[in-house]
């Protein structure tokens, strides 16, 4: 159901990421030195972005940032000012695309992918961020997924060949009397698709947080959609490495295991960390962030949608999937290390993990480097992650006000 992906793409990229660092005040259990981010170069202007999802540096330090929550992709200059909109849901302008889904990742040699994911449609930007090409988005049956965030980074090989988190197959559905009750698999496809032979091939798999989907029909014959979401998975992340292969988090016990382009695997010792359990009263305390940040997703998926938001006085178009909570015994135990969307990789190859703990308001997190050992720690400032890197150690990161979301360069500390 193409309308239940694009709801569960909103919640899963806002709700998630939104309660975990709140959850979780400890230092963790590393005796490794902590290092901070400190000092931000630039800021873009407020109401530029609704939110910032993923950035790319490209030439002359200008960079390509998606908004999901807007439908835009935006080029800015290296002080951060608009330099155009390629892709936008808003402007009444020949760009206009409608309230979609935008992906942007990096494609071959010097070129950045910007997919307009409602519109089944790609845009190739040049080195300068000005449209060389439009093509057919490939996979059409799968684009959802190239929305990034839990689904992992989608990424482009030496060969050209696109590589990104694939379909979580349902099991069997159930009938519970007038209801159809679909749950998906634990596990998912990373794969990796040609676009010159057509051939997709499974290069490994993931463990995700099924979803479990209520679909049923009222007595008008109309169909309504509930889907239950786990606020506290134990999921795995992925990323594809510059020079070929592949880093995978392993949630379980929090290990990263590398493989490389030829196959070969080998894994690091499990990362330390202080595993918080997960009582009755913090408990309470993730499911009522979880469930403020539903509220507001709620009306965000309505949107999607074309379902009026109470008060403005439209009639409904379709009828938007609700989204609830699982019960609170079907949580785990513990809070998890991070969760799905976690992981970015920079230029070095070094896997930089944004966890659930905090210290003082700012988000831990763990950047592991291959044959180097133990992890470094490093401290992102409160209300922050890190969307994106760039040349001579700049690091982007995104943040929240009243008004929307705000893009900040900074400097990434010496982790050697």
């Amino acid at each position: 159901m193409k309308y239940k992906t694009a709801a569960s793409v909103v919640v899963s990229l806002c709700l998630l990421p939104a309660h975990a660092a709140s959850a979780q005040t400890a230092s963790g259990a590393s005796a490794e030195p902590i290092t901070e981010i400190r000092t931000v170069l630039r800021r873009s202007a407020p109401g530029v972005f609704a939110s910032v999802s993923r950035v790319r540096e490209i030439a002359g330090g200008k960079v390509v940032a998606s908004d999901l929550r807007a439908g835009r992709v935006r080029v800015l200059d290296s002080t951060l000012a608009v330099l155009q909109t390629p892709l936008d849901s808003v402007s009444v302008a020949a760009n206009a695309i409608g309230q979609r889904l935008v992906s942007v990742f990096a494609g071959q040699a010097d070129s950045t992918l910007a997919l307009d994911i409602g519109g089944l449609t790609m845009l190739v930007l040049n080195s300068s961020g000005d449209i060389a090409r439009v093509t057919a988005a490939p996979r059409p049956q799968d684009i959802g997924y190239w929305v990034g965030g839990p689904f992992g980074t989608p990424a482009v090989d030496s060969r050209g060949r696109f590589i990104y988190r694939g379909h979580a197959r349902s099991r069997k559905p159930m009938l519970d009397a007038d209801t159809q009750v679909m749950i998906d698999a634990d596990s998912a496809p990373v794969v990796r698709w040609s676009a010159s032979t057509t051939m997709l091939d499974t290069v490994l798999f993931v463990r995700v947080n099924p979803t479990e989907t209520h679909l049923r029909i009222g007595v008008d014959g109309k169909p309504s959609v509930t889907i239950y979401v786990n606020p506290t998975p134990r999921v795995d992340d992925w990323v594809a490495l510059p020079e070929g292969g592949f880093a995978v988090v392993r949630g379980r016990n929090f290990q990263i295991e590398w493989i490389d382009a030829d196959g070969r695997q080998t894994h690091t010792a499990p990362i330390p960390f202080d595993w918080q359990r997960l009582d009755e009263a913090r408990r309470q305390l993730v499911r009522d962030s979880a469930e403020s940040a539903l509220a507001i997703d709620r009306a965000r998926a309505a949107a999607l949608m074309g379902q009026s938001v109470s008060g403005s006085g439209r009639s409904a178009v379709a009828s938007a999937p609700q989204m609830l909570l699982v019960p609170a015994d079907r949580m785990g135990d513990y809070l998890p290390a991070f969760v799905a969307g976690a992981a970015i990789v920079d230029d070095a190859s070094r896997v930089w993990i944004r966890t659930t703990a905090a210290i003082g308001g700012a988000t831990v997190y763990e950047v592991v480097s291959r044959g180097t050992w133990p992890p470094r720690r490093v401290l992102v400032p409160p209300g922050r992650m890190i969307v994106g890197f760039g040349r001579q150690s700049r690091v982007y990161l995104a943040s929240l006000d009243d008004i929307g979301a705000r893009l900040e360069v900074a400097l990434i500390p010496d982790l050697k």
